[in-house]
């Protein structure tokens, strides 16, 4: 529309952001962190609990509100004093080993001009072995209007409360956190220092099922199976009681792994077919289910739960997920199981669907390899074996084929690689 000399528009202000996040000792983390997101935020609000590097020095380089507090063992609290320091009209909560995604700043803010008042947003938290790392995705309120309502609850693992008066959107932004590779969690004795506040808070709320749950979870991840089994099955108790717990779905798919582990087959899928009850929509829990059938030799039932990981595909944002477990890793794996049974064109089908996906997936090249390689349709020529990334060169001369610790899943695959590249060696000299 035209608009008539003189006639003065008028301005819109710009809504404002301001970055909020408490950290110790991130000297290393921050300046990615802070260099993701500098050119989509407004002002940045650091809350320093004591560190001992130069984190406070990198984040003034960045032109941050830095405010220097005692550590009271109280996430929320420390949490609560950032938002309280914060100007801007909305705000984006980070924490020192993560980072927006790149090139998602513009979509970021895009969403202060939507209709919602906080947004869940995609968090890829990237685990285990930095050089291979796995993907475990979830959703987090993490954008919010600068309303005194917003404040986080819980000593640790804070969340912020759930009102009915709010409007919610779930937005397409992807926050990667880096947090959880091993290396970080070792250096930050991250599980010394959960695990203390953790029983502090439990002597206080004793039949807070919660605590429980995430007791579980921080021995699971040092590995401590039998102890992450006893604390979940006191978690557990809130199936009964408070069947609504957003982390209910989760605790099936990790106390199962954890009975797995600990030789407790039977009884994890026992515990997964609970979930399934209740969550069937949970392609974790059907991920997991197959592989524990495919390390058991039971075939028929590992290439149902595969084959339902495959027709449900990833599941809904309100579930935590590991990354590929309704397409590539489903598919890969029910490949496994056709290869097992000698049913080369289903494997084969399932090996191409996983490099039509990732076409440097080195798992299905192999698999591809083993598949002529048993059809007899050419000797593993030195040439063939050049052909193939790297990483996949590198699974065939090793003989070290596993992930993330699951060797059993991998037992053919491992037979597969030492065949193949025991047909490569003799074949290379013609």
């Amino acid at each position: 529309m035209a608009v008539a000399s003189g006639t003065v528009q008028p301005v819109v202000a710009m809504s404002r952001l301001s970055l909020c996040m408490i950290v110790r000792n991130e000297a290393n983390s921050l300046p990615i962190c802070l260099a993701s997101v500098r050119d989509s935020v407004d002002e940045i609000i650091l809350v320093d609990t004591g560190s001992r590097d130069e984190t406070v020095a990198v984040a003034h380089s960045f032109g941050a509100k830095v405010f220097s507090v005692s550590w009271q063992e109280d996430f929320a609290q420390a949490r609560n004093f950032s938002l309280a320091q914060a100007t801007g009209d909305w705000i984006l909560v980070l924490d020192g080993d993560e980072e927006l995604a790149a090139g998602e700043g513009a979509r970021l803010r895009s969403l202060m001009d939507g209709t919602a008042d906080a947004y869940l947003l995609s968090l890829r938290n990237l685990v285990g072995d930095p050089a291979q790392p796995g993907v475990l995705q979830h959703t987090q309120l993490r954008l919010f209007r600068n309303w005194p309502l917003f404040r986080y609850m819980g000593a640790i693992h804070e969340q912020l409360p759930t009102l009915s008066q709010v409007r919610y959107g779930i937005a397409q932004v992807t926050l990667i956190h880096r947090g959880y590779l091993d290396t970080l969690v070792q250096s930050q004795n991250k599980v010394v220092r959960n695990m203390r506040i953790l029983h502090k808070q439990l002597q206080a709320h004793s039949e807070d099922a919660a605590l429980h749950y995430y007791i579980g979870n921080e021995w699971l991840r040092s590995r401590r199976f039998p102890e992450a089994i006893a604390a979940y099955d006191q978690a557990q108790q809130a199936w009964l009681t408070s069947p609504e717990r957003p982390w209910l779905p989760d605790l099936a798919h990790r106390w199962a792994y954890a009975l797995w582990q600990t030789q407790q087959g039977t009884a994890a899928l026992a515990v997964l077919v609970q979930g399934q009850q209740v969550h069937p929509r949970y392609t974790d829990l059907w991920y997991l289910q197959g592989n524990i059938h495919l390390a058991q030799g039971d075939f028929a039932d590992a290439e149902v739960a595969f084959t339902r990981c495959l027709e449900l595909g990833p599941p809904s944002p309100e579930y935590p997920t590991q990354a590929g477990c309704g397409g590539l890793l489903a598919s890969f794996m029910r490949g496994l199981v056709f290869l097992q049974q000698g049913r080369l064109p289903e494997a084969r089908q399932d090996f191409l669907n996983c490099l039509s996906i990732e076409p440097q997936h080195a798992q299905a090249q192999v698999g591809l390899c083993g598949c002529d390689w048993l059809e007899g349709k050419f000797p593993l020529r030195s040439t063939l074996f050049l052909e193939l990334s790297p990483a996949a060169q590198t699974l065939l001369a090793s003989q070290d084929w596993y992930y993330q610790g699951m060797a059993q899943m991998y037992r053919a695959a491992l037979e597969l690689a030492f065949n193949c590249r025991q047909g490569c060696a003799g074949e290379g000299g013609k």
